[in-house]
């Protein structure tokens, strides 16, 4: 199972879900956890990470890892990789020199580049525009994480990858964005795509849409706010509070639906790129 945490964090949870010691829950720096070499987060996305909900997020991720132990007959099968950068590259760097074997050295060595790139870039960075470059490498990267952690699957096994944002868009050739960056800076094809195009039909991917709450789009689209009118995000919220649903049953309604989200429009549904929808009405910083 993948999920939007760094590399490193990825790991520390990858040995609690195999032994259920939690220590390494202690360990995990999106969790708040950080070195005595942690520096204060500065620069335009420093905010999004210092209102990180960061204790909610560990019990809902801590939950998440111990159901996957308990449940029978799959307990023990379950490994977690992590995708992302860290916005910290001091602090990774030590995590991961404590958590990777000779076989993850070179691996280690190119996220940590990227995070360097990325975090210097991001500190530099005086408008969304700015971040167009460090977004596409960040989003390149990520893509290799996937591929790194797929590579070291058993051959019967598949991957789950749990997405929310635009990480699972089809791309930025079929999005509006009128204001901001997202997270391929339109330069790369964004992470779903890359894996689907790579390895078809081993992977299976969980998106999460909503209709309305926080957005995590830059501003001036951050904030609260609700989707499109008529967009699909605007019909599940007439249907239910939460629930999952087939993107297959969303084709067959045969209509051309507009997505919402993080200040962009979608056109279409990425059928090829997502398994299932988990949509819920309304989303705090939490759900995203």
């Amino acid at each position: 199972m993948g999920t939007e945490i760094t590399f490193g964090d990825g790991e520390c949870l990858d040995r609690y879900l195999a032994n259920g010691d939690k220590a390494w829950l202690d360990r995990v720096g999106t969790f708040g956890h950080r070195s005595v070499s942690s520096r204060r987060l500065e620069g335009m996305l420093a905010e999004s990470y210092a209102g990180f909900p960061a204790a909610a997020f560990r019990t809902e991720t801590v939950r998440v890892l111990d159901g996957l132990r308990a449940h029978p007959p799959h307990a023990g099968r379950w490994r977690h990789f992590g995708l992302d950068v860290d916005y910290d590259p001091v602090a990774a760097k030590e995590q991961l020199g404590q958590l990777m074997d000779s076989a993850g050295r070179e691996h280690m060595a190119t996220t940590l580049e990227t995070s360097r790139r990325y975090d210097e870039a991001a500190r530099a960075a005086r408008r969304c525009q700015d971040l167009r470059e460090p977004m596409a490498w960040r989003e390149q990267q990520m893509s290799l994480h996937a591929i790194h952690a797929i590579q070291m699957m058993p051959p019967d096994t598949r991957a789950v990858l749990c997405g929310h944002n635009l990480h699972v868009g089809p791309g930025s050739a079929h999005i509006d964005t009128p204001d901001g960056v997202g997270p391929d800076g339109g330069i790369r094809a964004p992470l779903g795509r890359t894996l689907a195009d790579r390895d078809p039909g081993q992977i299976a991917c969980i998106w999460t849409l909503h209709d309305h709450g926080v957005d995590s789009g830059p501003p001036p689209t951050g904030g609260p706010f609700r989707s499109t009118p008529r967009s699909l995000n605007a019909a599940f919220a007439g249907v239910g509070w939460v629930f999952a649903i087939p993107t297959r049953t969303v084709q067959a309604m045969r209509r051309p639906w507009k997505i919402a989200m993080c200040g962009t429009t979608i056109h279409g549904v990425p059928a090829d790129l997502c398994d299932l929808i988990l949509f819920t009405a309304e989303a705090t910083p939490l759900h995203q």
